[in-house]
């Protein structure tokens, strides 16, 4: 046997180690003991690692990790040892790049932009932003009142410039999010995993791989990677607040697509704090209770109780952690694909024939539901 060649490995700061499958994307974190024995079957590892286990451990180890995925048969042909990530229609990863040698190249910029001073300069312009939105809040409430009352925010009725600068800005602040994690990572951790751009829910978002935070134990660095994206979305809506009002009062110059995006961009930070789904939320909220893996240990519980799959080992204590955050993320699923159902359906209306839209929108759904059949069936979610 060896090991599966798409898991890497990684040493922890508490001697642990973090093993990660590239292509499911699944993370585990196992003893000591079990990482240098699972070492050994590495191909590249010329030095092996002693491990005082009798043969009856040795066995049971190997058959544990052969079901898990982490080895694989030898002898096997190379066609069925190698796994193809699945695909699921909920995250389909478009393409990803390697980023972590471009970083190194501007690690003092990198530096410098997390660096303490610049994150007390950006606090200061979202205190100012505040301070400026709620001293003009009746102004600005004035303003959102037109906007709701004329159509221009819940209709996009408004001039095809504006429309095309608010698209411009979010897709701006998007990659800035994205950036926002990457930078703090590496000066957290050194490095990053790589970047790419999917579909989550059939709509257009990017993504970073910042496995390596489970390698450290500062709880309070990790937090502020994953935070760090709604910070510095934060941040760009302060600025644009800020000058909305300014140059409003100072010169009369009403740039409302400045407010519009700032609304927009607030929306989708509070958006991506939601924790029941594979959101910034829900990674803080697994850091914060130290839970790897609780979306799928949360569902696996669930459809255990539904006589569904095997029934998990779980403590007495947890059980009521995972039933109710299992249930939410239930809730909040069908929630996220009837919105985006509900989109890709009124775009689909702008191009062909309502019943050709409700005919594509038919089979999407029939895909989603032949998915979730084969994932609770072989209990991957």
């Amino acid at each position: 046997m060896i090991i599966h060649p798409a898991i890497c490995m990684e040493r922890t700061e508490d001697n642990d180690f973090l093993v990660c499958n590239l292509e499911s994307n699944e993370t585990y974190k196992i003893g000591l003991a079990e990482g240098l024995f699972l070492n050994n079957y590495n191909p590249n590892n010329k030095e092996r690692n002693v491990i005082d286990w009798d043969n009856d451990r040795i066995k049971q180890a190997e058959t544990f990790f052969l079901e898990a995925g982490l080895l694989v048969d030898e002898s096997l042909p190379l066609v069925t040892r190698k796994q193809k990530e699945r695909f699921n229609i909920t995250r389909i990863k478009i393409c990803k790049f390697e980023i972590n040698n471009a970083l190194n190249k501007v690690q003092r910029i990198v530096m410098f932009l997390t660096s303490k001073i610049c994150i007390t300069f950006y606090f200061a312009i979202i205190l100012i932003g505040i301070i400026l939105a709620f001293t003009n809040k009746g102004f600005l409430f004035n303003k959102l009142n037109n906007l709701i009352t004329s159509g221009q925010i819940h209709e996009f009725n408004i001039d095809p410039s504006s429309f095309i600068l608010v698209y411009i800005l979010v897709i701006i602040a998007m990659f800035i999010h994205e950036f926002g994690h990457i930078f703090m990572c590496k000066r957290i951790c050194g490095k990053v995993g790589k970047v790419g751009i999917m579909l989550y829910f059939l709509q257009p978002a990017l993504f970073s791989d910042l496995t390596c935070l489970y390698t450290i134990n500062n709880k309070k660095e990790k937090i502020k990677a994953l935070f760090s994206g709604i910070f510095i979305q934060w941040f760009l809506s302060a600025i644009a607040i800020i000058n909305y009002i300014l140059l409003n009062k100072t010169f009369n110059i009403d740039l409302e697509f400045l407010l519009i995006f700032s609304l927009i961009n607030i929306f989708i930070s509070f958006y991506n704090l939601i924790p029941f789904t594979k959101l910034d939320g829900y990674w803080i909220v697994s850091f914060i209770l130290n839970k790897q893996n609780l979306y799928q240990k949360s569902l696996s519980f669930i459809f255990s109780k539904l006589k569904i799959v095997s029934k998990p080992n779980v403590a007495k204590e947890k059980k009521s952690i995972l039933l109710a955050y299992g249930i939410a993320a239930i809730i909040f699923y069908i929630l996220f694909w009837g919105f985006s159902l509900t989109q890709i359906y009124g775009l689909l209306e702008l191009v062909v024939a309502s019943p050709i839209a409700m005919g594509l929108v038919t089979i999407i759904i029939f895909i989603i539901i032949y998915q979730l059949f084969c994932r609770v069936k072989f209990n991957k979610y």
